[in-house]
């Protein structure tokens, strides 16, 4: 079976280059994206070495990229959380330069704090291992905490905040990308963990559909996966990218629909009243919409009724790739004529609650 071709160095730059610029001088930031806006495939893409060597060129073999992943947090404490970090640091340990962290075995090494309470023993496992990776050459520790909006909104004030002890200690050195759908301030109230917001939140960058580039490459890559090749010719496929507006969760619904029905047809004239109408596609519109403040979906009502935007809330859909402007003498389009029409038929104008986490 032929490997599948990774995504290039190159993919989503757009929003990957400013973060990666960011923590490049160890400073920290928010990546914010609606639902199914690839967010965690960001986080895996800032992993990769090569990755690493293109924004960083020559300090890269010095920089460990660590994915912290918040969806495997089973409860809510700072014993959790320091035990999910430091596990997610060991693991990438390993693909350091030997000779940068020499022969010791970081593990074995820390068992002399065997006798520290538990909640403790975490905190200083951690800090411990940040010391030692720092006296051993090593530039940047960035850590990538994905999926963590639940993280954010249910972990006790010092838990969060001993995320900023931790970077003060080594200030410069230790970095936080955080991904999440909606923006730390939409999340928590933020004086109950003012000291880590204010190092992350205020550098917060939009993550968008994908770029036309990388969307026909990853729509090249499920045709290669799946062998649709002969199903969805070259004109198929610009076809079916432009329907998903290059959303990364309707592009591949979309491609997934084709893969399990022979009878779709992506030059078909039906096509988009068929995929209007389906389960799978609604639910992808259903994530994103999930994913919007209040002022956001007011403002998605209005367009879908014909109503103008104001320049705020223009400036807020536009950001997150939600909606668009051919040209500045024409009214904003939805992103995608499938959001526009789940908006319009799905929810009823002036629905707008939100179910506040308690």
């Amino acid at each position: 079976m032929q490997e599948e071709m990774p995504q290039p160095v190159t993919f989503r730059r757009e929003v990957i280059g400013p973060a990666m610029r960011t923590v490049g001088v160890g400073d920290s930031c928010c990546l914010v994206g609606v639902g199914s806006s690839g967010k965690s495939n960001i986080a895996w893409h800032m992993k990769r070495p090569d990755v690493l060597k293109y924004y960083h060129g020559p300090r890269a073999p010095a920089i460990v990229s660590v994915l912290v992943d918040g969806l495997k947090l089973s409860n809510y404490t700072a014993q959790s959380l320091c035990a999910l970090i430091l596990e997610s640091l060991l693991e990438a340990l390993p693909s350091l330069d030997l000779q940068v962290m020499g022969a010791s075995n970081l593990e074995a090494a820390m068992t002399h704090f065997a006798d520290v309470s538990p909640a403790e023993r975490g905190r200083q496992k951690l800090g411990w291992v940040l010391d030692e990776l720092v006296t051993k050459g090593i530039h940047l520790v960035i850590f990538m905490l994905d999926d963590f909006d639940h993280v954010i909104q249910k972990m006790p004030t010092t838990a969060l905040n001993l995320l900023r002890a931790l970077r003060d200690r080594h200030k410069g050195k230790v970095a936080y990308v955080v991904l999440t759908r909606r923006e730390l301030a939409f999340l928590r109230d933020e004086s109950e963990c003012q000291d880590f917001v204010e190092i992350v939140s205020p550098t917060t960058f939009a993550i968008g559909p994908y770029s036309s580039a990388d969307a026909h490459f990853m729509a090249r890559q499920l045709i290669a996966r799946w062998l649709l090749a002969s199903r969805v010719p070259p004109a198929a496929r610009a076809r079916l990218v432009q329907i998903s507006g290059c959303h990364p969760g309707l592009l591949k619904t979309i491609f997934t629909l084709i893969r399990n029905d022979e009878a779709i047809d992506g030059l078909s004239p039906n096509l988009m009243d068929m995929l209007n109408q389906n389960h799978d596609i609604a639910v992808e519109c259903r994530k994103i919409w999930d994913s919007l403040e209040t002022e956001e979906r007011v403002g998605l009502q209005m367009l879908s009724h014909g109503a103008p935007l104001s320049v705020e809330t223009a400036a807020l859909l536009q950001a997150k790739g939600l909606i668009h402007r051919p040209d500045r003498k024409t009214h904003f389009n939805f992103f995608t004529p499938l959001f526009s029409y789940f908006v319009s038929q799905n929810v009823a104008f002036g629905q707008t609650e939100r179910t506040q986490p308690k």
